[in-house]
């Protein structure tokens, strides 16, 4: 299947280790490292290497209030294969909340592509949009398709 063939050809192979690393997002705010970790574990038979829920900063709350979860993590299960499944989906479901899940993108290469703010920007009405395409190109009626071809 097409994952495993990408992945034996060695795409990954410039990540290394660091690539068994997935973002998780949308986490319910019940949700804790252990049952996050159980989902894993029991939903794709692999051993969860290490749980990180993001907190909210210590800097930022009134004095004496817990950091409270701010929504996601990540997660580290040593197995590219059991990664790249679990990527695969994407929506997976735990403690009740849809949440996402992709491949957090590797230290010194952040930003690789998967990071929210750099993808507007890359794309949209510049890079393709009204100039490139559109009327100009000659689509539609004058390419000759349709009553023209004389079939039938």
């Amino acid at each position: 299947d097409l994952v495993s063939s990408l992945v034996s050809s060695g795409i990954n192979a410039e990540y290394g280790e660091k690539n068994t690393k997935m973002f998780v997002g949308g986490l319910s705010l019940n949700s804790t490292e252990d049952s996050i970790r159980q989902f894993f574990e029991s939903n794709f038979n692999c051993q969860v290497e290490s749980v990180d829920l993001i907190y909210q900063k210590k800097d930022q709350l009134e004095p004496g209030q817990e950091p409270r979860p701010r929504g996601f993590g990540f997660v580290t299960i040593n197995d590219f294969d059991v990664v790249d499944r679990i990527c695969v989906i994407r929506n997976h479901k735990i403690d009740g909340k849809e949440v996402e899940v992709k491949k957090a993108a590797p230290k010194g290469k952040s930003n690789a592509g998967g990071s929210g703010r750099g993808d507007r920007n890359q794309g949209g009405y510049n890079q393709g949009g009204y100039n490139r395409g559109g009327y100009n190109q000659g689509g539609g009626y004058n390419q000759g398709g349709g009553y023209n071809q004389g079939g039938g």
